[in-house]
């Protein structure tokens, strides 16, 4: 009967010790968001890559919509970057991002790669 009494007890108190850490974490939770669009025609880029970086390592990340949008979710931070790819088009990086408060980054403008040549394999 103690034994049982005690497990009851110990299940309550881990119970209640995360459910306020989650509660944390929702807390400082920070929503980044921005608008990707085509440098020249002002269209949206659909499925583009938007990835959030801390000294140089992915701690986020989304893709567009069809509308361009992305939102990211994160924590309270500074330092940050955020760095774009999207296919035929050269990369971008914003850095020196701060999400202390929720951060929205009006437009990316990502400029399209006339270079681009993308490579076909033939198989056997």
């Amino acid at each position: 009967m103690k034994t049982r009494y005690l497990i009851f007890i110990f299940a309550g108190i881990i119970f209640v010790s995360t459910e306020n850490i989650f509660a944390q974490i929702r807390q400082d939770s920070i929503t980044l968001q921005g608008t990707v669009l085509d440098s020249a025609t002002k269209e949206p880029l659909p499925f583009a890559h938007v990835f959030l970086l801390k000294d140089g390592k992915t701690i986020a990340g989304a893709a567009t919509d069809m509308l361009g949008k992305y939102k990211i979710r994160t924590v309270n931070d500074s330092d940050l970057s955020v760095f774009v790819c999207y296919i035929s088009y050269f990369n971008k990086r914003i850095d020196n991002i701060n999400t202390y408060k929720s951060t929205v980054i009006e437009t990316i403008y990502m400029k399209e790669n006339e270079n681009y040549d993308p490579v076909f394999r033939r198989g056997r």
